[in-house]
């Protein structure tokens, strides 16, 4: 009984593993479209930011 649950341990954990990282997949997955929107909403914002920081620049310049 002993040795059974010995052998099958290894195995367990090796399954826990599989389908805990083809989960962390999945998930990897849908968010990697969340944080290509997030890099196109972080771009528009950079953008924005060094558009203020030339005009800023600007009228220190002027």
């Amino acid at each position: 009984m002993v040795l059974m649950l010995t052998l099958s341990f290894p195995f367990t954990t090796l399954f826990q593993i599989t389908s805990c990282s083809i989960y962390i997949l999945i998930f990897l997955l849908n968010s990697f479209q969340f944080i290509n929107l997030l890099y196109h909403v972080h771009t528009v914002f950079r953008l924005f930011s060094c558009k203020k920081l030339f005009s800023g620049l600007k009228q220190i310049s002027l």
